[in-house]
């Protein structure tokens, strides 16, 4: 924890945390598409 960069992330971890936020969005929308299936 560096006080160079303040808040900003490096490339390399912004890189790869951005697509991982992406995919526990889309994977929390499937569980609860899923769940809405099931109650229906």
């Amino acid at each position: 924890m560096t006080e160079d960069g303040g808040s900003s992330l490096p490339p390399p971890l912004s890189s790869l945390l951005s697509p991982l936020c992406v995919s526990l969005f889309v994977g929390m929308f499937n569980i609860s598409l899923f769940y809405f299936r099931i109650l229906a």
